[in-house]
């Protein structure tokens, strides 16, 4: 007859084999939220992999290349502009920032941000009215698309643009947030957290609330207030509760990206032709139009970025996947070996149009066929003016072979056996 404790060690050991799989997947969804916005004191580019190090300095090349370009546009006082390729610039360097730790990227955030900050006040121009309302921000003006004082757009020089409003502050919540996190590491980091904290509460949030009747939950969720029903303003509407939820803790903030989420998810479907892909509509409540490729950028990068903080349903490894199986197998499918072309939408339907240096590269971290990191290899372009559009794909690329935290280097070093089980 067996020992008790032999058995017990046999037991054990089963144990152990039969859940080692399920482990290992929920290892890697807990690892993910290593990459964290918080700076890493022991940063060094001698620790990254060769994968990481080749996309790090890509990264940084690209970031030098367009480094006049960046602050030019910092300074345009445009919601249009700090909601896109400003935007996007802050928003991947911080996914720089997420993948490696290197305080640089936060430093280079701040630098934008301070610039875009000497641009904040509180009138619409002369030409539409010169309207001053007790709020700082800054005007809608879409710069080199032909918009002038007597070409309005419906929106030039005001800060009524609910689109680019939430664009440029879902955005700017996140920066908020990365210096909220770094707040004891550097008093420059602290004073930044706390000016665009109270910006954001009581200049971007107040204002829309007051245009709302007064009524906080009108303020974000209603078309009178900030609210606008496009999936990727829905996403950062989301985005930016949540960073203010985590900063401030007020369950307001909570509710209000709960509230966005559960949106976002009801515009999600199975693509019938993809079974492994989501696809979603351009607007959350209207099933008429497949988002296109362009706008869906902005909104699934958005899911990422939750993904990393662990929010949420976008926490789980399986729903990354499917947004990955998106871009891989409906965007991209069959645009091998230069993707030089993509799907103009996320159905997969209409005629291939010209790709763009897209944020699809972080969903390759998901990617078991490599298709996606071959489309940044292939897209990840020289360095230069225009490297503003192209940095998202080359941070995107880092953050996918990022083993920050282990995360895409499970423990495969089986447990010793047990020798002193009584």
């Amino acid at each position: 007859m067996r020992s008790n404790a032999l058995i017990l060690n046999l037991l054990l050991a089963a144990s152990l084999a039969t859940g080692s799989a399920a482990w290992a997947t929920r290892a890697l969804a807990a690892n993910d939220t290593a990459l964290t916005l918080r700076v890493d004191p022991s940063f060094s580019r001698s620790r990254l992999s060769t994968a990481e190090q080749t996309w790090y300095d890509l990264a940084w090349q690209h970031v030098n290349g367009c480094a006049s370009t960046v602050l030019t546009r910092s300074q345009y006082d445009d919601t249009y502009t700090y909601g896109r390729s400003i935007g996007d610039f802050n928003a991947f360097m911080l996914l720089g920032l997420r993948a490696t730790g290197d305080r640089q990227f936060l430093d280079k955030v701040k630098v934008v941000t301070d610039s875009m900050r000497t641009r904040l006040s509180d009138a619409d121009d002369a030409c539409v009215g010169g309207t001053a309302d007790g709020f700082l921000d800054w005007r809608w003006r879409a710069v080199g698309f032909g918009y002038t004082c007597s070409n309005t757009g419906g929106f030039f020089g005001s800060d009524h643009n609910q689109l680019d409003e939430a664009m440029t502050h879902g955005n700017l919540a996140m920066v908020a947030y990365a210096f909220y996190l770094n707040r004891d590491l550097d008093t420059s980091y602290a004073s930044r957290a706390a000016f665009w904290t109270d910006y954001l509460q009581h200049h971007w949030e107040a204002k829309w609330v007051a245009r709302a009747g007064g009524n906080r939950a009108s303020g974000w969720l209603s078309t009178s207030g900030m609210y606008k029903h496009e999936a990727h303003v829905v996403g950062n509407i989301m985005r930016a509760a949540y960073y203010l939820w985590k900063i401030t803790g007020d369950s307001f903030y909570k509710s209000m990206a709960d509230s966005m989420q559960a949106r976002s998810a009801a515009n999600l479907v199975i693509n019938p032709t993809v079974p492994t892909a989501y696809s979603w509509h351009h607007q959350v409540d209207n099933t008429t139009t497949w988002q296109t490729t362009n706008y869906a950028e902005y909104t699934s990068y958005v899911f990422c970025d939750l993904h990393f903080e662990g929010y949420g349903a976008y926490a789980s490894n399986t729903e990354m996947q499917k947004f990955t199986s998106t871009w891989r197998d409906i965007v991209f499918a069959g645009q091998g070996p230069s993707y030089a072309n993509m799907s103009p939408d996320v159905y997969g339907g209409g005629t291939p149009i010209a790709t763009d240096g897209n944020q699809a590269s972080v969903y390759g971290r998901w990617d078991t066929t490599g298709n996606l990191l071959a489309y940044a290899n292939a897209q990840k372009g020289t360095p230069g003016a225009t490297s503003i559009y192209t940095i998202r794909l080359i941070t995107g690329a880092l953050a996918a072979v990022s083993t920050r935290g282990n995360a895409s280097a499970p423990d495969t070093i089986p447990p010793a056996a047990i020798k002193d089980l009584h």
